[in-house]
């Protein structure tokens, strides 16, 4: 029996939309900490999910000699081009969401305070 997925988190409706918004990029992990501000302990959980678990991202390691380069092969992710429209969806989702969670105060009249 296979259930929905959940509604996804903040950080990873975050950097889903990051994706969305120019599907061509190709970024590693700490481009996108610059960008959205999202911690390393928050970031790599939430890609892990939106590439591994969801699929709405796709990624590969960087093709690079460690030695020549003095560094280690990045991690890049891009947005999975067959689940662009689920990912949108997805979104969609997470802002419905967040407006149910995020409903106004009653207005207090004075007969309340009393």
């Amino acid at each position: 029996m296979s259930r929905k997925p959940r509604v996804l988190s903040p950080p990873a409706a975050q950097i889903l939309q990051r994706f969305v918004r120019a599907p061509d990029d190709e970024l590693y992990g700490f481009e996108i900490i610059k960008e959205t501000g999202i911690p390393s302990s928050t970031l790599y959980p939430a890609l892990r999910l939106l590439a591994e678990e969801r699929g709405f991202l796709s990624s590969r390691w960087e093709a690079i000699d460690p030695v020549k380069e003095g560094r280690p092969p990045r991690r890049l992710y891009r947005l999975n081009g067959q689940a662009r429209r689920a990912a949108v969806e997805a979104l969609h989702e997470h802002a419905e969401h967040q407006r149910r969670l995020v409903r106004p105060m009653p207005l207090r009249t004075r007969h309340a305070e009393r």
